[in-house]
């Protein structure tokens, strides 16, 4: 509207006013305010509204108008004030329609205000009042929006049951956009369960409609969780294609939100498949765009993957720097993303030698992953767990958590957490003797992992496969995997699977007689574990390139010394199984392991 028309219109309210003809001044108002506010003219709208509000008597929708506008100015505090004076007005007036819009205004302020679980509340009893008024359609969309705040916090069954009645709300009020974004929902609440199936097929229907009746920030969205879901089921050109039009869509809409989850998600895509500086590119201007925005949860969830990458990179300190404040307050944030943090730390924690402090993280991980209904999460501590027993020498512990954790991951499609677990049974089974069903499981679990192009995990398969193949005196075929991590590694700066390389390059050296070469390859990883903090893993080499000096006869008693330390600081480390091998090996006359130990 014109300013010269705004003007007059003002003029045409004072005179309303002076003439006490309140209804209409009131109603003028109403109009009035909203359109000086759109102009920029918030401070004549205030007092527009201050000024009826005075002459006029108490009118609850003046309260209203007067609360959004607040709101409009980012006092969400001073609106909320207002709104729930309007909310005691309307119920002391009986008006359910007022009651219902109300409502939906303060859901609005406890939203901006980082409280969605209020936000919930009052949108749910909107509904109620709304849908007590013959107001279907409203009464749904209120519905719908509870549930997406309910699934944004974890709460899937309340969602659950949202999104069942705003669904037949919504059909019984002939509302297809309504229909669209429900099926929305009824996806994300799929792809929260981890049932990519169910998720993908609400997807489409909602895009469909979406098509039909040209939403186009809903089908932005609905790009977008499609790509999550070609991520998980392994296939990250598509899942990086859609990600990327998601990411355009977002720009191209001026949807703020949208482009940062568009680039967290492109930044995972990266991360996974080996190209760490273009994951943090995308992953910190994520981060900054959510922050801009108060986007408490979302920002957790990305701090958390950047945790990750830390962690990938072999930079512990900065990883724990990352995630220890994401487990502090809860407000706002979902017990999936507390427990991804609280799992991460036990990674760190477990990395650098602290495998008290580990369990104590893990334990908080599950107990929140339970708390949140989220099956991937479990089985990713069950996974990690089954590792830290197979270290701690508790094989029996290991196998039973490796079963459970890959019945989850079935269950939930998870193809990169089966091909992950699969690597750990390919090293139970070489542990107990049973090389061949470790290579043939190795083998497996490379070439998912090189179909998911999932280069980090694919790194360690071929670590884990070039063991095995060193125990059975395949030198070459050893040689081969070695080459084969490397080439996953190539232009990542992931420090820890570097290491492990490096690691098992001294070990094949060793079982070969080239013990000058082993020293080498065992320091090199020494010193990347040690710049990493990584103290088990620092041990371990050490421990190898000890031995590899004891072997050669050059400086045994020296050698002997730094076993038996190595030893201590593995037992320390919680890697008993190598604590008891490194004092065994102390225990030999120098030129190999004692009778019945096998070299790994």
């Amino acid at each position: 509207m014109a300013r010269r028309d705004l003007d007059e219109l003002c003029r045409r309210h004072a005179a309303l006013l002076r003439e006490d003809r309140r209804v209409e001044a009131v109603s003028l108002a109403l109009e009035l305010a909203p359109a000086l506010a759109s102009a920029g003219r918030t401070t004549r709208a205030q007092g527009l509204l201050l000024g009826t509000l005075d002459a006029a008597g108490e009118e609850p929708a003046l309260r209203v108008s007067l609360g959004m506008l607040y709101l409009h100015r980012g006092e969400a505090t001073r609106a909320a004030q207002e709104l729930d004076l309007a909310v005691l007005l309307y119920k002391g007036r009986g008006d359910g329609r007022g009651l219902g819009r109300c409502l939906e205004g303060r859901a609005r302020c406890h939203a901006v205000g980082g409280d969605p679980g209020h936000a919930a509340l009052d949108l749910e009893e909107a509904a109620r009042h709304l849908g007590e008024c013959g107001l279907v359609s409203d009464a749904a969309r209120c519905r719908q929006e509870a549930a997406a705040l309910r699934l944004g916090r974890g709460e899937t069954r309340a969602a659950a049951g949202l999104l069942a009645e705003a669904m037949r709300g919504a059909r019984a009020a002939g509302d297809r956009a309504l229909v669209a974004r429900v099926h929305h929902q009824l996806g994300n609440l799929a792809f929260l369960g981890s049932r990519l199936d169910e998720a993908a097929r609400q997807y489409g229907l909602a895009r469909r409609l979406a098509r039909r009746l040209e939403e186009p920030a809903l089908r932005a969205a609905l790009v977008f969780q499609l790509a999550n879901v070609a991520f998980l089921r392994g296939q990250a050109r598509r899942a990086e294609r859609l990600g990327r039009a998601a990411l355009a869509a977002s720009r191209r809409l001026g949807d703020p939100a949208g482009r940062a989850r568009s680039l967290h998600l492109l930044g995972v895509l990266a991360q996974a498949r080996g190209r760490t500086e273009e994951a943090r590119e995308h992953l910190v201007e994520s981060l900054a765009a959510k922050e801009g925005l108060g986007d408490r949860a979302g920002a957790m969830a990305t701090r958390c993957q950047l945790g990750h990458l830390e962690l990938q990179e072999g930079r512990l300190s900065e990883a724990r720097a990352r995630l220890e404040p994401a487990t502090g307050d809860p407000s706002g944030v979902p017990a999936s993303h507390r427990a991804q943090a609280a799992l991460l730390l036990a990674h760190v924690a477990w990395e650098s030698g602290s495998p008290a402090e580990a369990r104590a993280h893990l334990e908080r991980a599950r107990a929140l992953f339970q708390a949140a209904e989220d099956p991937v999460g479990s089985a990713d501590a069950m996974h990690l767990e089954a590792c830290m027993e197979a270290e701690a020498d508790r094989p029996e512990a290991a196998f039973a958590l490796v079963a459970s954790c890959r019945e989850l991951y079935r269950e939930a499609q998870d193809r990169r957490g089966l091909a992950g677990v699969m690597v750990l049974d390919g090293v139970l089974a070489r542990r107990r003797g049973d090389l061949a069903g470790s290579s043939r499981l190795l083998a497996a679990a490379a070439r998912r992992l090189r179909a998911l192009e999932d280069c980090p995990r694919l790194a360690l398969a071929c670590v884990a496969a070039a063991a095995t193949h060193r125990r059975r005196g395949r030198w070459r075929a050893a040689a081969l995997r070695l080459e084969a991590a490397r080439g996953a590694l190539a232009g990542t700066r992931a420090r820890l699977p570097a290491a492990r390389v490096d690691l098992e390059a001294a070990r094949l050296a060793h079982a070969q007689g080239r013990l000058e070469e082993a020293v080498r390859n065992a320091d090199r990883a020494a010193r990347s574990y040690r710049e990493a903090g990584a103290a088990g893993g620092e041990a371990l080499a050490l421990g190898e390139a000890a031995w590899a000096r004891l072997r050669s006869g050059a400086d045994p008693d020296g050698a002997r010394s730094a076993l038996l330390e190595a030893a201590g600081r593995l037992e320390d480390a919680g890697l008993r199984r190598d604590a008891r091998r490194a004092r065994e090996r102390v225990a030999g006359d120098g030129r190999g392991p004692p009778a019945g130990l096998p070299s790994e």
